[in-house]
């Protein structure tokens, strides 16, 4: 009786385990990463402007191209990372290039890729009550789960050399399937947390 009410604790244990690392893992910290150009003079940007135009809605004039995630490249998405990227270069004294020359462009992209988690958790059974080095075994369990692994690029471009100068990414995972206002104003401005760069982040 005492054998099987470990073994029940046990099981319950191991089950309680494989549920909490599978809600730490739609919570985990996003991966921020970041890279420049060392020749490049940062001080000297002050005024931005975005290279690409915004992203329209799809029209039966101009079909989405082939290949592209409509996840990835629509409207919604395109409008919440604009507001927050502006957001976030004004609030650092940046200014909007209103018809006049940028010292820099932003550019950003998306990238979904559709993941496969895969974890083992082993379950000890058997044993002798009060002993700790009784007769005893193990047996494994084996869990899946899919999601959704998102990345979000930014790119300050140069605008008298058209070369990047910076760029900052986001890998996290994004279990939505879409991003939320809330959730890009926070992705983006820890990217741009890194911007300008301090002398040898690129070596790290």
């Amino acid at each position: 009786m005492c054998t099987l009410s470990r073994f029940a604790a046990r099981g319950c244990v191991a089950a309680l385990t494989a549920c909490g690392l599978v809600l730490l893992v739609g919570c985990a910290h996003l991966k921020i990463r970041s890279d420049y150009d060392s020749e490049v003079d940062f001080s000297q940007f002050r005024s931005f402007a975005w290279l690409d135009p915004p992203v329209k809605a799809e029209t039966a004039e101009s079909p989405a191209e082939d290949l592209v995630d409509p996840f990835a490249k629509n409207s919604l998405l395109d409008k919440r990372v604009r507001k927050a990227v502006e957001r976030e270069l004004l609030a650092r004294g940046y200014e909007m290039a209103n018809g006049s020359e940028p010292e820099f462009e932003i550019q950003y992209h998306v990238v979904l890729r559709e993941r496969t988690k895969i974890r083992s958790y082993p379950t000890v059974y058997g044993g002798y009550y009060g002993y700790p080095y009784g007769y005893g075994g193990s047996i494994g369990s084996v869990s899946s789960y899919d999601y959704q692994e998102g990345t979000l690029i930014l790119d300050v471009i140069d605008a008298r050399t058209q070369q990047i100068a910076w760029r900052g990414w986001a890998v996290g995972i994004n279990r939505e399937g879409y991003y939320t206002d809330a959730k890009v104003a926070e992705i983006v401005k820890r990217v741009l947390d890194r911007f300008p760069p301090e002398r040898r982040e690129a070596d790290e």
